[in-house]
């Protein structure tokens, strides 16, 4: 590679790792993509190998490049290349199991930066999903005034004024989806009103909310975050709070890895975190709710994000509730399709994956399919109604509220 190390979107780390490659397949066991498809360019593997020839053409000098194979690819190949790169989940399960122990999750960022930043080649949602953040400060371009339209229908009485307060101890960051998608909605509602029975000091941003801009890096468009992070940041310091909440596990990790280090002496917590919390204190009391609900991990919250037990132990704590865990759990959990903002990409690869992971969960003979990420309930309960599903979806936060 270039000795001047000017390959922008990759650390000598990453460049180093495209060599580590075997090519023994673990990843292809747990590619849900690459199962869907079955077509080369999506292989991890040739992901990997293909990047590498590019960068060895594009920044190594002249007689490296012809001798490890750098190759110069002509646009229609970076086209589909750049397809395959954005057909994936990142869902970090290819990480975990990758006995070379290549961080190939992060890889696979920075080639889908490489591809947006240093080709111009990306799928056209993203396009839109960039445009709709430049625009509104929300990824489906809805004008963001819209933004805390769900609270007029939560079915509790509110406090005067709102859920928005000037200050307040606690801050409940809702995110895009929660905020705007009519089948996440459901959820903000339900953790607003746990929120409110257990008497928390807390506000929401409302129309000063913007996207934390985890859409952007996936999209491989990072250097756009940063306006984003800055703004939401001092909407937080403004309010003085001394702890953000979230009810999705892609704004809680995005919080956690890309604010966390310039929030020093703030709690970062994903919504079961702190209800477990509630529960233990004795703030919220669950009645007898006799139900069979299996549990499914969302990869950003507990692949990627190390939280596997708060999630369950608010299962256990619901009287009556007949707890039954999946086989593909933990740090085997298959994601639900929505993972990195696949539909963006491939809408239909995105529900077929989600069809195929609703039904390995059948074999619990759960009556209801637990969630806790927006983005998993909007795919399963597309699944469910594709495929006549008798086991319902529900948010973990919606469980609780209708056990209280």
């Amino acid at each position: 590679m270039d000795p001047n190390g000017s390959t922008p979107n990759f650390t000598l780390k990453q460049l180093i790792e495209f060599s580590g490659c075997t090519r023994c397949g673990e990843c292809l066991r747990v590619c849900e993509t690459y199962k869907n498809r079955e077509v080369d360019p999506i292989a991890p593997a040739i992901k990997l190998k293909e990047m590498k020839d590019h960068l060895l053409y594009k920044y190594g000098p002249g007689w490296v490049s012809r001798l490890l194979g750098g190759k110069n690819f002509s646009e229609q190949d970076k086209f589909t290349l750049s397809e395959a790169a954005f057909r994936c989940t990142l869902c970090g399960y290819c990480t975990k199991v990758c006995p070379s122990r290549i961080d190939l999750q992060n890889l696979w960022y920075s080639i889908r930066q490489e591809y947006s930043t240093g080709t111009g080649k990306f799928p056209k949602g993203f396009a839109h999903i960039r445009d709709g953040v430049a625009s509104e400060g929300n990824i489906f371009t809805y004008p963001n005034v819209e933004r805390a339209l769900w609270v007029d229908f939560m079915d509790i009485d509110l406090p005067e004024g709102g859920l928005k307060k000037p200050k307040a101890k606690v801050l409940y960051y809702v995110g895009c989806v929660s905020s705007f998608s009519p089948l996440a909605q459901d959820i903000p509602q339900a953790f607003a009103a746990l929120l409110l029975k257990a008497g928390v000091d807390f506000t929401i941003l409302g129309s000063e909310e913007i996207c934390c801009g985890f859409p952007l890096k996936a999209a491989g468009m990072k250097g756009q975050m940063e306006g984003l992070r800055r703004r939401n940041i001092e909407k937080l310091m403004e309010i003085e709070a001394d702890t953000v909440v979230f009810t999705c596990p892609s704004c809680y990790m995005t919080w956690r890895d890309e604010y966390g280090p310039f929030l020093k002496g703030i709690a970062l917590k994903h919504s079961t975190q702190f209800i477990k919390e509630l529960l233990r204190d004795g703030h919220l009391k669950p009645r007898q709710n006799k139900l069979k609900v299996t549990y499914h991990d969302p990869c950003d919250l507990g692949r990627n994000s190390g939280v596997y037990e708060s999630p369950r132990e608010v299962l256990r704590a619901i009287p009556g509730i007949d707890f039954r865990e999946a086989r593909n759990c933990k740090s085997r959990s298959i994601c639900c399709g929505g993972g990195g903002v696949l539909e963006a990409a491939d809408p239909v690869m995105a529900a077929d994956i989600s069809y195929s992971t609703y039904n390995t969960f059948l074999d619990t003979d759960a009556e209801a399919l637990v969630v806790a990420c927006p983005q998993c309930k909007r795919m399963f309960q597309g699944a469910q109604k594709h495929l006549k599903g008798k086991m319902l979806v529900t948010d973990i936060t919606e469980l609780l509220l209708k056990s209280l």
